[in-house]
């Protein structure tokens, strides 16, 4: 999807780099290893990423560290849709969609918060009726593919909508704030269509 957005798959990738480790700095030859694109198609992009106010850069032992300009005004947005598309949220996607009954999975905290810093995990709840081995060994997956610790929550269906009506405060805390949903949406889940 988000292909047909931002058809240049080195700038895809380099957003997702800076938007998912905002508070990263990273050097040419580095950017090449951690995007698997060859160091000419990164050169073309970065300037263009500069432009639109996305990546700034300094100049540090003798060669240039970009990093996010977190004073971008889409910065949150574009996060978002590269989280549901090709970073955290195509990843889980892609891991789980074999795993039947997930009914609803988000991201929570303070990645949808667009709080995060270098030691943030990443809150993921997940709903449905599955067997948590096999989503804890496609959580560990997920995590060595973003060099990121992911915290889940798991609950079954019939427990979501057992702490949804008794107002379960940590329920309902994560419910009222912000987060990024991957698979299915809350409405579906509580049952109003």
């Amino acid at each position: 999807m988000l292909k047909y957005l931002i058809s240049s798959r080195p700038k895809r990738k380099l957003l997702s780099l800076f938007l998912t480790h905002p508070e990263e700095k990273f050097y040419i030859r580095q950017l090449e290893r951690l995007v698997s694109e060859p160091v000419g198609a990164i050169q073309r992009e970065l300037p263009k990423l500069e432009k639109m106010g996305l990546v700034k850069f300094e100049i540090g032992n003798g060669r240039k560290n970009y990093f996010l300009d977190k004073t971008c005004p889409i910065k949150e947005e574009l996060k978002s849709i590269i989280l549901k598309t090709i970073a955290l949220g195509e990843r889980i996607k892609e891991l789980i969609k074999k795993t039947k009954n997930i009914k609803y999975a988000f991201v929570y905290g303070s990645v949808a918060k667009g709080e995060e810093d270098i030691k943030s995990d990443i809150d993921l709840m997940v709903i449905g009726n599955i067997d948590e081995i096999k989503l804890q060994e496609k959580i560990q997956q997920i995590e060595s593919k973003i060099s990121r610790t992911i915290n889940y929550t798991l609950m079954n269906i019939e427990e979501f909508k057992k702490r949804l009506n008794e107002k379960e405060p940590f329920l309902m805390r994560i419910l009222e704030d912000k987060k990024i949903e991957i698979i299915g949406s809350e409405n579906e889940i509580r049952g109003f269509n």
